[in-house]
């Protein structure tokens, strides 16, 4: 399957697109928050990696087994329902999809309804 290359620039957009979603830094690199609560970040010492969390271990090991060419994990990560993406081997749907679920993770409900409105 052919697949853009998507830069931290359109995951940025993503993002940026759901309600309550601010930008920061986390780790010298960017990063971006649903209020106070961490949604997804740059990989620092990684070009174009970012760090997302998923809802467990088990859908994270299912996104690896599934398209290790897009999903993977360093030590560092290997206890926590986290899992890093390589945005040039992943599709802009995908990333989306990805995204939107981290989103609903962290966001308010009001920010749910908001959204889903």
């Amino acid at each position: 399957m052919a697949r853009n290359r998507l830069t931290i620039d359109d995951a940025a957009s993503i993002a940026m697109a759901l309600p309550g979603v601010v930008e920061g830094v986390s780790y010298g690199t960017r990063a971006w928050r649903a209020g106070r609560k961490p949604l997804m970040r740059e990989k620092e010492r990684m070009a174009g990696v970012l760090v997302i969390g998923v809802d467990s271990l088990d859908e994270r090991d299912f996104l690896i087994e599934s398209d290790p060419a897009a999903f993977f994990i360093t030590d560092h990560y290997r206890g926590y329902p986290m899992v890093l993406v390589r945005l040039d081997a992943i599709g802009r749907k995908a990333l989306a999809a990805l995204i939107e679920r981290a989103w609903r993770r962290v966001a308010t409900k009001k920010l749910q309804a908001l959204y889903d409105a």
